[in-house]
């Protein structure tokens, strides 16, 4: 019998929901409302039952984290339950709220110290999820502009031979850029924002790289129309090297696209 309610209480411990601490959040806060009503008694009351069950719930949590700590690093993989976690700085955090004005100001200073440390935790991947995908975004919608800029500049003003320099390479490099940052985004640990944008960047980077392969015939064609045609002489200029950089980058972009 007792055995059998140990494995039931392993079990439990195994699938314990990352965001427990919204019972000490909730408590917290109604008995914050009280005493602001002038329910001392009861707000009292609240505020000791939610300080033993952050007591009892932070105990459950980190015998998770020392017993099954692959299934606590999945949840916080996990975007539909990583966000649980903020819970725990949440709960943390009225908690704090609740002790300030009592006795235990000590303790709320804390704890709000605490709540600082643990949000650093689950929080850090959020914003680097968010900023990469806001970074790529910003350059891949520069790119997009500028290109347009140089197009309208061809077809307003024409290129001559001698004004098409190797440095024009660089536009492919910039594609080739964008495929490589891309698919890291797509392969960074799981956020909400970069599964939001996982799909959208996935087809960008694709269409990118399709982009890519077809400047380089068209540059190479280029080249040919600029020293063979034209003959414009084929002479070394540290430019030459705006060609090297882009032909490594694509291959390093085709390389992360297989």
């Amino acid at each position: 019998m007792l055995s059998s309610a140990l494995r039931r209480a392993d079990h439990a411990l195994k699938s314990l929901s990352p965001g427990y601490f919204a019972l000490v959040m909730a408590t917290g806060i109604v008995s914050i409302g009280l005493r602001e009503s002038g329910f001392d008694v009861v707000a009292h009351s609240l505020l000791a039952f939610a300080v033993l069950a952050y007591v009892f719930l932070a105990v459950l949590y980190v015998l998770r984290w020392v017993r099954y700590r692959p299934e606590v690093m999945r949840d916080l993989r996990d975007p539909e339950k990583s966000f649980g976690y903020f819970t725990i700085v949440a709960g943390t955090g009225v908690l704090a709220v609740g002790l300030l004005d009592t006795r235990f100001s000590g303790a709320s200073v804390a704890l709000m110290g605490l709540a600082a440390l643990i949000w650093f935790v689950p929080g850090l991947s959020t914003p680097i999820g968010m900023l990469a995908v806001l970074s790529w975004s910003v350059g891949a919608l520069l790119y997009a502009g500028i290109a347009v800029l140089i197009i309208l500049r061809i077809v307003h003003l024409g290129l001559s031979a001698a004004e098409f320099e190797p440095t024009y390479w660089v536009s492919m490099g910039a594609l080739a850029i964008s495929v490589v940052a891309g698919t890291g985004i797509i392969d960074m640990t799981a956020t909400p924002m970069v599964q939001a944008a996982g799909a959208f960047i996935g087809g960008t980077v694709i269409s990118f790289w399709c982009f890519a392969a077809w400047l380089i015939p068209m540059l190479l064609a280029a080249g040919v129309w600029r020293h063979i045609l034209n003959r414009v002489p084929l002479r070394y200029t540290p430019g030459l090297w705006s060609m090297v950089f882009p032909l490594g980058m694509f291959a390093v972009a085709s390389m992360t696209e297989r």
